[in-house]
C-alpha cells in the first residue's frame, strides 16, 4: 500500500477546488463590462453635440421658413434625405474610422 505525506493529501484535496487555466465566462463578462463602459462614453460624448443641433435646428426653423417657402416645392424632401446623409455619415465615421474612441 503506498501512502501519501500529508503535502500529498492536501494537493489533492485541493486539485478538485483549482480554477480552470482560463475562465471563459469570466473573459467575457470583464469583455462586456468594457465594451457597455465604451458604449455609455460614446453616448454620453455625442449627446451634448446631438443636444445642442436639436436646439439649433428648433431656433432657426421660424426664421428659415419663410426662405424654404420661397424655394421650389421639389428641393424640400431633399432636406430631410441630406440631413439623413450627414447623419449617416457622421455615424460611420465614428465606427468605421479606427482612433481613439
Amino acid at each position: 500500500m503506498i501512502t501519501m505525506g500529508p503535502e500529498e493529501r492536501l494537493a489533492r484535496a485541493f486539485a478538485f477546488d483549482e480554477p480552470p487555466a482560463r475562465d471563459f465566462a469570466f473573459t467575457l463578462a470583464v469583455m462586456e463590462k468594457a465594451a457597455r463602459r465604451r458604449l455609455m462614453m460614446n453616448l454620453l460624448l455625442l449627446a451634448a453635440p446631438a443636444l445642442v443641433g436639436a436646439v439649433l435646428m428648433w431656433a432657426l426653423i421660424p426664421a428659415l421658413q419663410p426662405l424654404f417657402e420661397s424655394v421650389a416645392q421639389g428641393i424640400w424632401p431633399a432636406v430631410p434625405a441630406a440631413l439623413l446623409a450627414a447623419f449617416l455619415a457622421v455615424v460611420s465615421w465614428q465606427l468605421l474610422v479606427p482612433g481613439e474612441h
